[in-house]
């Protein structure tokens, strides 16, 4: 697997994309199916980490839905603030 640079910083994908793909479809499968006659569900997405799995996800989803996103911050540059 070739590396990925993000800034000053290198990175070794642990998961192929292929599986994270498939994964995410199994999720979208079983929302499709669980909320066909349901009341519509609200899909809470975490910033900044989830934005590309929340964008995935929702490209799959076929019910009608709402999506909603929040910012929040353990992190100080790349040390974790402890809270």
């Amino acid at each position: 697997m070739e590396r990925i640079q993000l800034h000053d910083k290198y990175f070794k994908p642990f998961i192929p994309n292929s599986k994270i793909e498939e994964a995410v479809e199994k999720v979208a499968e079983k929302l499709n199916s669980d909320y066909t006659n349901e009341d519509t569900p609200i899909f809470l997405s975490v910033l900044n980490g989830s934005f590309m799995f929340t964008a995935d996800l929702m490209r799959k989803i076929e019910v009608e839905c709402d999506v909603v996103f929040i910012k929040l911050a353990s992190y100080s540059g790349t040390s974790s603030t402890g809270e």
